[in-house]
């Protein structure tokens, strides 16, 4: 049993694969500014763990170095094996981080080589865009998925500034789901393209061109008659 285990545990990986990185975890979060902002948080959290771990593990290695050379002693040769166990555990630790570490640094500069370099009015206009995206998102999820806007998409929206909102209101009129998505990741080819190109280019398809009919059936002036509801 101890054998078949081993041989089942050979193809564990303990660790986000890149798939995942790339998708769920940086990809999903919108457009190109949003997934920057997650990848920078992940590398933060991943850098922090690993300044803190690395000392650890040289510390612990230098405690192996010192037991072996005294590997004659009894005492020693168990307090060497229950720190090499601990050792092992560190290292694999150490090594599962810093694997996604990479993946992460990978992402955020190709992120930031199609994004460029951050001014402070630049980064405004960014944030912004990037909640106008995020609110682009949730009104597709929501069409797509319930056939209409919920209450909660519609209070994210009136959470923006007034002009914004109802420009985006205007937009919902015109636009079916499937563009609305497609423009609030503000980009429509894989990630990974970035990553080989390290400067974002892909193969792109036209949100513009994504045809279809209305699915909102969405009016502004009959909106405010209503009081806000949508329907």
């Amino acid at each position: 049993m101890k054998d078949r285990v081993k041989k089942l545990l050979a193809d564990y990986e303990d660790r986000h694969t890149d798939f995942q990185i790339d998708n769920f975890i940086v990809g999903c979060a919108g457009d190109a500014w949003a997934q920057y902002k997650q990848a920078l948080r992940e590398i933060k959290a991943r850098y922090d763990i690993l300044k803190g771990k690395y000392p650890r593990l040289k510390r612990v290695r230098a405690g192996l170095d010192a037991l072996k050379e005294r590997a004659g002693d009894k005492r020693s040769r168990i307090n060497y094996q229950r720190l090499y166990s601990l050792y092992k555990s560190l290292a694999a630790d150490v090594s599962k981080t810093y694997g996604e570490f990479k993946r992460f640094v990978a992402l955020a500069e190709a992120l930031k080589a199609e994004i460029g370099e951050i001014t402070p009015e630049k980064r405004k206009r960014l944030e912004q865009q990037s909640w106008v995206n995020k609110a682009r998102r949730l009104v597709a999820i929501d069409v797509i998925s319930s056939g209409r806007i919920g209450p909660q998409t519609v209070d994210f929206i009136f959470s923006l500034p007034t002009p914004m909102a109802f420009e985006l209101l205007g937009e919902i009129r015109e636009k079916p789901a499937t563009q609305l998505f497609l423009e609030s990741r503000g980009e429509t080819y894989a990630i990974e393209d970035r990553i080989k190109t390290g400067t974002g280019a892909g193969v792109r398809t036209s949100a513009t061109a994504m045809p279809g009919p209305n699915p909102y059936n969405f009016n502004p002036q009959a909106f405010r008659q209503r009081g806000g509801h949508v329907g």
